[in-house]
């Protein structure tokens, strides 16, 4: 089995913003994306606004979902999120 990298960003990125998947899963792949950031920290920037613009959707009946993506934030130290976060 190979480590995620910045080329599993875009599809992990589309799983995550793909209403059709459960929330579960889809929070796997925010936190596959907060993995990449671990192991490749130039891509950061990338995927602070991925999670932070999956958030911002507000979707209320995915509490579970957002709850998530605030802790994947929140490892990340994205203060740059933190309007979004709020």
């Amino acid at each position: 089995m190979r480590s995620l990298g910045p080329p599993d960003i875009q599809p992990l990125a589309a799983f995550l913003l793909d209403e059709s998947h459960r929330e579960f899963p889809r929070a796997k792949a925010g936190n596959g994306l907060r993995e990449i950031v671990c192991r490749f920290p130039e891509t950061r920037e990338q995927i602070v606004r991925i999670l932070a613009g999956e958030l911002a959707r507000h979707q209320k009946a995915l509490s579970n979902l957002n709850g998530l993506l605030v802790g994947d934030l929140l490892e990340l130290k994205a203060i740059e999120a933190a309007e979004t976060i709020e």
